[in-house]
């Protein structure tokens, strides 16, 4: 049996962040996209992402005299952790990262390539966060963005 719909897309967004490097045409090279929760001190090389899905109020239209399908959205939360050099500073990094996402997540199209199952848009919320966090030895960050993936499936097959 098929992953459910929402996993599909999480895994669509974590393989698109996976190909965030500058030798792919980003800003940043990412070191590790996972889909675990983890601490930002406990990292050892930077920048990672985490891709989790977000705390974000999900839509369902129900289509019930039409063609049957359910059109939906999901809230998907990608953070970034990251440092902080002598010659490039910590926002700036974060910001890089930041625009190299919404790249990688809206090109070469808004469906993640799950043309398959429905996935029809990627939305940036608006929703941003970002804390930094120093020590004597480092200066480093973490920030969240909130993506909107709208999607359609048939009902009974979420």
């Amino acid at each position: 049996m098929a992953e459910p719909i929402r996993e599909q897309i999480l895994a669509a967004v974590k393989a698109r962040a996976e190909g965030i490097t500058v030798a792919a045409g980003y800003r940043e090279t990412v070191l590790r996209v996972t889909r675990a929760l983890e601490y930002l001190d406990q990292q050892n090389e930077l920048p990672i992402l985490i891709v989790l899905p977000a705390n974000e109020e999900n839509e369902k239209r129900y289509d019930e005299l039409g063609d049957g399908l359910i059109d939906a959205t999901m809230g998907v939360e990608v953070v970034l952790f990251a440092e902080g050099t002598s010659s490039v500073g910590l926002s700036t990094t974060i910001e890089r990262l930041v625009a190299d996402v919404e790249q990688a997540l809206t090109t070469p199209d808004l469906r993640l390539g799950l043309t398959a199952i429905g996935v029809y848009d990627v939305q940036d919320t608006g929703r941003f966060s970002i804390e930094y966090i120093a020590s004597a030895d480092w200066l480093r960050g973490a920030a969240a963005v909130v993506y909107r993936i709208a999607y359609s499936y048939a009902r009974g097959a979420p």
